[in-house]
């Protein structure tokens, strides 16, 4: 069986979650005789005012560079890079296309075809509004989260997308399958195909050599993510702010915050030993999916404190974490007793329900069960 994961790139290298995801779930996938490929699309990058194009990208086995029309009209409308040659070429080649949050528009691939919906952006009209119009989405989904005005919130959870800034739907029922990431996001994986999988997302179990690593004798917290405000860094700052004797740690790309140890980007195993040494991870994201750091601080024993507002992270964390709208109230009764209980569920949580095998198990399934379909 060979398969082509499809994934956007803006510099020509598959990075960040979705990038971590396919890499987990290809790895796995090689103990079902998997063949995989990846596949990224890639723009032209302006670097003052000029023009460069990507070239010789370091993890990618193809590279289709747009190289002429408006990026937008190009994401919305159709690769204006990839000629109906090479889609007719890649159709023969691969028994499966395996879109990742690429191609928001009808599939021109002339084989079965299979996305992952790691986002709501090619899906939520009120998204794209929010991307292209720098405005939000005023419809919340629950009543008592009017402050809130993000998407997440909104009736699409229950099948009623806003009507806001109308768009033509060229994504309805165009690929043989849809996979969604948690049960709350079914009624959006059917405006992509009327077959939809629901795969939790999973990574390897933590060696036992971080598990060994030991607290930190202080209130410790962690956030680990890029400083914008959609991830709640703002949230960050105030947390610091109000409890100066507790030591709060940041990891990804962004700067200093006053009372925040500032680790900048850093490798995988350092990552998961500082996530290791923490009483808690926190979650404040106002827009999150299945964030990967997530099931990393389960598996290494970390909870979770998280918001309480988006049904995704429920069904993950489950009772390996605290779901709070007031984080403040939460962190004056945390105790180094609750971190350790509740780091014991995350582990066994994330090892019972949340690995890659797991993921790869259920993806081949969905692979065999479209191509025997199509056989028939």
């Amino acid at each position: 069986m060979k398969v082509l994961h499809l994934a956007y790139s803006g510099d020509g290298y598959l990075k960040g979650g979705v990038g971590m995801y396919v890499n987990y779930l290809i790895e796995a996938l090689q103990k079902y005789g998997v063949e995989s490929t990846i596949g990224l699309h890639s723009q032209w990058l302006k670097i003052r005012g000029k023009p460069k194009r990507i070239e010789n990208p370091v993890n990618a086995d193809i590279l289709f560079v747009n190289d002429k029309g408006h990026f937008l009209a190009s994401w919305i409308f159709g690769s204006s890079c990839i000629s109906e040659l090479n889609i007719e070429l890649l159709s023969k080649k691969f028994d499966i296309i395996h879109f990742h949050d690429y191609y928001p528009f009808k599939a021109r691939f002339k084989t079965t075809t299979v996305r992952t919906l790691h986002d709501f952006e090619p899906v939520c009209n009120a998204v794209f509004g929010v991307r292209f119009r720098r405005r939000l989405c005023k419809i919340p989904y629950h009543a008592s989260r009017k402050h809130l005005p993000l998407c997440y919130l909104c009736g699409i959870l229950d099948g009623k997308p806003p009507q806001l800034w109308r768009m033509r739907n060229f994504i309805e029922e165009s690929h043989d399958a849809a996979v969604v990431l948690a049960k709350c996001f079914e009624p959006i994986g059917r405006r992509v195909s009327k077959n939809v999988r629901v795969i939790y997302t999973g990574i390897p179990p933590a060696s036992d050599e971080v598990l060994e690593v030991e607290k930190s004798d202080k209130p410790r917290f962690i956030f680990v993510g890029r400083h914008v405000r959609v991830k709640g860094i703002d949230k960050i700052a105030r947390l610091a702010r109000k409890f100066p004797k507790y030591e709060f740690v940041s990891i990804g790309p962004g700067g200093p915050i006053d009372g925040v140890k500032y680790l900048g980007v850093v490798s995988k195993s350092r990552l998961m030993i500082e996530i290791r040494k923490s009483w808690f991870l926190l979650l404040p994201s106002k827009m999150d999916y299945a964030p990967l750091v997530m099931l990393e601080a389960m598996s290494v024993g970390t909870p979770i404190i998280a918001v309480d507002y988006l049904p995704s992270l429920k069904e993950y964390i489950g009772e390996a974490g605290i779901f709070t709208h007031d984080f403040e109230e939460v962190l004056e009764s945390v105790s180094e007793e609750m971190a350790y209980d509740l780091g014991e569920k995350a582990v066994e949580r994330q090892r019972k329900y949340f690995t890659s095998d797991n993921m790869a198990r259920k993806y081949y399934e969905l692979y065999r069960d479209l191509l025997n379909k199509d056989l028939n």
